[in-house]
């Protein structure tokens, strides 16, 4: 079966300079990677999903980026599923305080605060609803910025559009 890889561009001036693949040690498709920066170093945080078994499984996965922009440490968070209960995927993670967070919910907004091992120490949860018409589950998306005192972020939905065919928002 042919793998899916995930591909750095580099560009200057919206012109190509260089296209790379990112070297992911693991046997799974990669996809919907996300860059963010925290403690002072790039990190990416990736699906790697299993597509060839059914029902299919997916883990979110998070690489620490060397100098090269391939990952020096890949690294399986347990929390809920991840790593082979369930599928797990779209966490937006950020640094608060110097403390690596990820959202893992939107509704319920569910964000957890891990520790120098990257094991999470503390979760913080939110049950208020949110109205939002155009589309099923709110799933994760970019990475949270903070932006005078808020955290500013932009998630996916998508609803059923005919037969077999999804429209996403």
């Amino acid at each position: 079966q042919k793998r899916s890889r995930l591909i750095w561009q580099r560009r200057v001036d919206n012109a190509l300079i260089a296209e790379e693949p990112v070297e992911i040690i693991g046997k799974g498709n990669y996809e919907d990677a996300r860059v963010f920066t925290h403690d002072g170093r790039n990190w990416l945080a990736f699906t790697e999903g299993f597509y060839d078994r059914k029902p299919f499984l997916a883990f979110q996965q998070l690489a620490r980026l060397g100098p090269d922009w391939q990952p020096e440490l890949k690294i399986t968070i347990p929390f809920g599923g991840n790593g082979g209960r369930r599928s797990e995927k779209n966490w937006q993670f950020f640094s608060h305080e110097g403390k690596l967070h990820f959202v893992y919910s939107i509704v319920p907004h569910i964000v957890v605060e891990l520790d120098a091992a990257f094991k999470p120490v503390k979760e913080y949860r939110s049950d208020i609803p949110l109205n939002w018409p155009w589309g099923d589950v709110l799933r994760g998306g970019t990475p949270p910025i903070r932006h005078q005192g808020v955290y500013i972020t932009f998630f996916h939905s998508h609803t059923e559009h005919r037969a077999a065919d999804r429209r996403y928002a």
